[in-house]
């Protein structure tokens, strides 16, 4: 990488994949789980590595989430 590349705010590439978790299922948990996984490739390009929804955490595990259970 260039250091005009640097002055630019480019991020470097990361070898392996940013860990994510998310505390409630609500509305804004919801809403940054669906954005992750929906802009998972824009992500990435913009911070250089890319984002890895590792777990979910809720009070009640019960019901449908819209998150693999073994997420929860």
């Amino acid at each position: 990488m260039s250091k005009s590349d640097k002055a630019a705010g480019a991020a470097e590439p990361a070898t392996s994949p940013i860990g994510v978790a998310v505390l409630g299922l609500g509305n804004v948990g919801s809403e940054v789980v669906r954005i992750i996984e929906q802009t998972a490739p824009d992500l990435a390009a913009r911070i250089g590595a890319p984002l890895e929804l590792r777990g979910v955490a809720v009070r009640n595990v019960s019901g449908d989430r819209g998150v693999p259970r073994e997420m929860l």
